[in-house]
């Protein structure tokens, strides 16, 4: 029988879970603070982890994320409790890696089929999750060689491609029931992937094929080695101002590109940047999409990383465009070049309030070591008004001026 950690600090609820869950067969571990549930998975994983979200010292949020972090937990259901109703903690809640959010006080009924539910999907999942262990081939031409990337819907693997007899990356996509059933999404979705196997720029990673397998979606990427940005700046600190703005230089080419064939990449971020070498890739378009079609998105259907993103981009009916980009671009140059977030903030909602009521220190305060020109170019591009942002030609000039290759 499956596995449950039920965390709250409130005895009486604790004993609930168990006399509640307990009577179904669940095997309930109890615990009484966000700290002993983490110690408690350590121990043992379970198969659904409950937490309340306002537990002192470690939080429900806070514990969610810890979790959400660890190889063991990917996978996991997380249900979130709460007395809390209101949208902007629900969100916050979903946005950090919980499945679920019950309101208390709990419905018996409510929790027991939540419960059944999440435990159900986790079973379906795994069994799906088979035909890409190691070992095994994928739609009959993958042999999956090792587990890359994971997070949200989606899982990255290196995998031999029996018919190009090379390494790709393949992308799959386990979408959640509702969307499988929506077929306008699919549609959308099947035509991004189309639109991004025709992007043909050297910063671009190859997209090569995508397709459908039961009811898993896949993408075919070029496999190329390497360390992201965000990997290099653990291991190096901040880099100079040379070398962080000859990568800048590189993925504002990108951009211009992009936005020569009317699409953006929407979720430039030092993790979707790999160093490879003097090269310089941009990954992970599960973003991306035609400059035509950015309206009427809230950031519920974007799942952003809020430290790069512009501010745009969480105003619902808020059209993207380049300049949304560029911001992304200028937070990931100054995160760079100093190791400090330019926007930051306790919670996903501070972060967000953040872009639109912050002014980041100036990048030469910050880092007295980056030149006045490169630190006025970031500010600039982080311009809170689109419209006063500088245009991805002049940026890829200045950058260009910066590494002294503008002719280039």
């Amino acid at each position: 029988m499956a596995s449950i950690i039920c965390a709250d600090d409130d005895e009486s609820i604790t004993r609930l879970y168990q006399n509640m869950l307990g009577s179904k067969g669940y095997q309930v571990r109890a615990c009484a603070s966000g700290a002993e549930a983490l110690a408690a998975f350590a121990q043992q994983p379970a198969d659904l982890v409950i937490l309340d979200l306002l537990m002192p010292g470690l939080s429900g949020l806070e514990t969610c994320r810890e979790l959400r972090k660890r190889p063991e937990a990917f996978g996991v259901p997380i249900i979130m409790v709460s007395g809390v109703a209101a949208e902007t903690s629900i969100f916050e809640c979903l946005s950090s890696g919980a499945d679920d959010y019950v309101l208390k006080p709990m419905r018996p009924a409510e929790l027991n089929a939540k419960v059944a539910s999440a435990l159900a999907r986790r079973t379906a999942r795994l069994s799906r999750d088979n035909c890409l262990r190691p070992g095994t081939r994928f739609a009959d031409r993958f042999d999956i060689r090792r587990q890359i990337a994971g997070g949200g819907f989606s899982m990255v693997f290196q995998a031999r491609d029996i018919i190009r007899d090379t390494d790709v990356a393949l992308k799959v996509f386990d979408l959640p029931p509702a969307r499988r059933a929506d077929n306008r999404f699919v549609s959308t979705f099947l035509h991004e992937a189309y639109q991004l196997s025709r992007l043909d720029h050297p910063v671009i990673v190859k997209f090569y094929d995508f397709g459908q397998c039961g009811e898993l979606h896949y993408l075919v990427m070029e496999y190329v080695e390497g360390r992201s940005l965000e990997e290099l700046l653990q291991a190096e600190g901040a880099l100079n101002e040379a070398r962080i703005a000859r990568i800048g230089r590189a993925i504002a080419g990108a951009i211009q590109y992009l936005d020569r064939q009317n699409m953006l990449h929407r979720d430039i971020k030092p993790p979707n940047i790999l160093i490879t070498g003097s090269d310089v890739k941009l990954l992970d378009f599960g973003l991306a999409r035609s400059v035509w079609d950015t309206a009427g998105s809230g950031p519920d259907e974007l799942r952003v990383t809020p430290f790069f993103a512009p501010p745009e981009i969480f105003i619902k009916g808020e059209a993207l465009d380049t300049r949304s980009d560029i911001y992304s671009l200028g937070a990931t140059l100054y995160y760079g070049a100093s190791k400090i977030l330019p926007f930051d903030g306790a919670t996903v909602a501070e972060v967000i309030a953040s872009h639109f009521a912050a002014t980041p220190t100036p990048l030469c305060l910050v880092n007295p070591a980056v030149s006045k020109a490169f630190s006025q170019l970031i500010e600039q591009m982080l311009a809170r008004r689109k419209d006063e942002r500088p245009g991805i030609d002049e940026v890829l000039l200045r950058l260009g001026q910066l590494t002294g290759r503008e002719g280039a």
